[in-house]
């Protein structure tokens, strides 16, 4: 993977695209030129707009009950998360959510109280 940085501090405009550790692929590109940035795609499955539009349900199940990076000119504009993996997000989401307001409430007093009194 090539990391994009400025040749040198007071170049504003040129960056330099550096290979890792073989100088011969370095390159050098000025402001003109258009320098494309990585992404991160946090999945293992990626379709295109287009496939998605043309097999919905077959782009789903491309990604085996997991979500599919949906990539719009090689750039992941949104990811297609399966019914039940959204399902299972929510819930792990309030799970964190009910921990956190318990242990907030760690140190705070007991009190007893039955059935009748609620």
């Amino acid at each position: 993977m090539a990391n994009v940085m400025p040749s040198s501090p007071c170049s504003a405009g040129t960056f330099s695209l550096q290979g890792e550790g073989n100088t011969d692929n370095d390159r050098r590109f000025t402001g003109s030129q258009r320098v494309r940035m990585t992404h991160q795609i946090l999945v293992a499955t990626t379709a295109s707009v287009s496939e998605l539009k043309k097999n919905p349900m077959g782009t789903v199940a491309a990604g085996e009950g997991f979500p599919v990076a949906i990539l719009n000119r090689n750039e992941p504009a949104f990811y297609c998360v399966p019914a039940k993996a959204y399902e299972a997000l929510l819930e792990r989401i309030e799970d964190l959510e009910l921990n956190a307001i318990a242990d907030a409430r760690e140190g705070q007093a007991i009190h007893k109280v039955t059935l009748d009194e609620l």
